[in-house]
């Protein structure tokens, strides 16, 4: 046998070994050393099987795992739901927002000089306006003494 077919075959980690392998280890001290490496590595990695004692707590550390692991899970979708509420309550404030400014009439600062950056829809000499303050208040729709007191 090479040493090249039992190094493959020591890799695979088998239980036992067939009769030539062993032949083949007792005449190579190379294959040999990496036999008793892989014999180390399979007792390292064998695990014994626990007791039902520790089964059982096993089991009771398992269950409070996954009762924390839900509980968090749910108040963190909580916060994530309330969060996007959050987010859309303030998208639908803004748009609702600049929908009614564009609404409003929009007040026109006139500096000293009597510029003022842009020019107002309406002026008191085209006659589609109020000329006045007096004429604004006439507009004003006040209530009657009928409506009652506000």
């Amino acid at each position: 046998m090479s040493c090249e077919t039992v190094q493959a075959l020591l890799l695979e980690m088998p239980a036992e070994l067939p009769d030539d392998t062993q032949a083949h280890l007792r005449g190579c001290a190379d294959c040999a050393a990496l036999a008793k490496e892989m014999s180390l590595i399979r007792g390292l990695t064998a695990m014994p099987k626990p007791s039902a004692a520790v089964r059982g707590r096993l089991s009771g550390m398992e269950q409070a795992v996954r009762l924390t692991l839900d509980e968090k899970e749910r108040r963190a979708s909580t916060w994530r739901r309330g969060a996007s509420l959050a987010v859309a309550a303030g998208l639908g404030a803004l748009v609702t927002g600049l929908a009614l400014s564009n609404t409003r009439p929009r007040s026109v600062t006139v500096s000293a000089a009597g510029e003022s950056g842009f020019e107002a829809p309406f002026s008191a000499d085209d006659g589609v306006g109020p000329s006045s303050d007096e004429e604004l208040f006439d507009e004003v729709l006040w209530p009657t003494s009928d409506e009652g007191d506000l």
